[in-house]
């Protein structure tokens, strides 16, 4: 888990999985599964959940939000058997 938290201003973010399993070797599938983009490739299965909506782009999972102050936004990176 990550979280990211505003301490003065407005800031937009981009979050940015690139998958890569199997250290490195493989390149994931990228498709939406259940509400989420999932990354599956190597016998495991990627997602980041956050406030954000994602999508595919070129392989990884992006995802564009706003952190403003006294606000914090948290990411959360999943992994299971694919």
């Amino acid at each position: 888990i990550r979280i990211v938290e505003g301490l003065v201003g407005e800031v937009a973010m981009v979050s940015e999985l690139r998958a890569r399993p199997g250290y490195g070797r493989v390149v994931p599938w990228v498709h939406e599964e259940g509400g989420r983009i999932v990354a599956e490739g190597g016998g495991v299965a990627v997602w980041l959940d956050g406030p954000c909506r994602q999508r595919e782009i070129d392989g990884d999972v992006v995802g564009h939000f706003v952190v403003a102050a006294g606000t914090s936004v948290a990411l959360a990176l999943s992994v299971a058997p694919a």
